[in-house]
C-alpha cells in the first residue's frame, strides 16, 4: 500500500523521453546532405522499413512463460510481471507502442534502451514496477571506474546530469549485428550514404519542381 501510495521516483531523466538529445544532427555525407537517425526517417524508403519492421514485431503476442519441468513452456498469467510484458509495461503506454518504440531504436540505433523501475531493495530479484524508455542517444557505456563499481550504463538526463544504471535496472535489446556481443549496430550509421543520396536526389527534384522548372541562370548573346 505504501508503494502505492508513494511510488518511487525513477533515476534517470525521462521528460520527453521519445527524443533523442540532439546534440548532434549526423555526419554530411558525400551528396552534401546531413544524415542521423532521426533524419533518415525523411527518406521514404527507409521510413517504409522501419515501419514494416516495428508494426509487425509490436504485434506479435508476448507472453510470459514458465519452463515447467519436462521442458515445455506454458504461459504463466499469474505471475506479477506477466502484465508488464504483455499489457502494459508502464502507466504512460502499452506493450504494442513499447515494443514498437524499441524495435526501431534496435534496427536504426543498433540498440534499444528501458530503464527498469524496482521495489526496495533494488536487486536483480526485485520486483519490477515499470519499464521506462530511454532514447538510445542518451545512453552510454559507464567508465571503465564506474564499471567496477558495478554500473554498465550512462544515461544522460536533461538538465545537463547523467545517472549511472547497472544491469538489472535496464532492459537493453542489442541489434543483429554487434561485434562484443553487448552494443549492437545500427542500420543507418552504415547506410548514411545512400540515405544521403536518396535525400539529396529527392530535395534537388522538390527543389526543381518549386521553381517551375526554371532556369536559375539564362545566357544571353548578341543575335548574329
Amino acid at each position: 500500500m505504501l508503494d502505492l501510495l508513494m511510488p518511487l521516483p525513477r533515476r534517470a531523466s525521462h521528460e520527453g523521453f521519445l527524443s533523442g538529445t540532439n546534440v548532434f544532427r549526423g555526419q554530411r555525407t558525400q551528396a552534401g546532405v546531413r544524415v542521423d537517425e532521426d533524419l533518415a526517417l525523411t527518406y521514404a524508403a527507409c521510413w517504409r522499413a522501419t515501419r514494416f519492421l516495428m508494426e509487425n514485431i509490436g504485434n506479435l503476442p508476448l507472453h510470459l512463460d514458465l519452463r515447467a519441468p519436462e521442458h515445455t513452456a506454458l504461459e504463466d498469467v499469474d505471475h506479477p510481471h506477466a502484465l508488464l510484458v504483455s499489457g502494459q509495461p508502464n502507466p504512460e503506454m502499452g506493450s504494442h507502442v513499447f515494443r514498437q518504440g524499441r524495435t526501431a531504436h534496435q534496427v536504426n540505433w543498433g540498440n534499444g534502451f528501458a530503464e527498469i523501475e524496482r521495489l526496495p531493495p533494488n536487486t536483480p530479484d526485485s520486483r519490477i514496477l515499470a519499464m521506462w524508455p530511454i532514447h538510445p542517444s542518451r545512453v552510454y557505456p559507464a567508465e571503465e571506474d564506474k564499471q567496477k563499481q558495478g554500473y554498465a550504463y550512462r544515461v544522460h538526463n536533461n538538465d545537463g546530469g547523467h545517472t549511472y544504471l547497472k544491469q538489472h535496472e535496464m532492459l537493453h535489446v542489442p541489434g543483429a549485428h554487434s561485434e562484443d556481443g553487448i552494443w549492437g549496430k545500427g542500420v543507418v550509421a552504415y547506410a548514411r550514404e545512400d540515405v544521403g543520396a536518396g535525400l539529396g536526389m529527392n530535395r534537388h527534384a522538390a527543389t526543381d519542381v518549386g521553381s517551375g522548372n526554371m532556369p536559375k541562370v539564362v545566357a544571353m548573346v548578341p543575335h548574329m
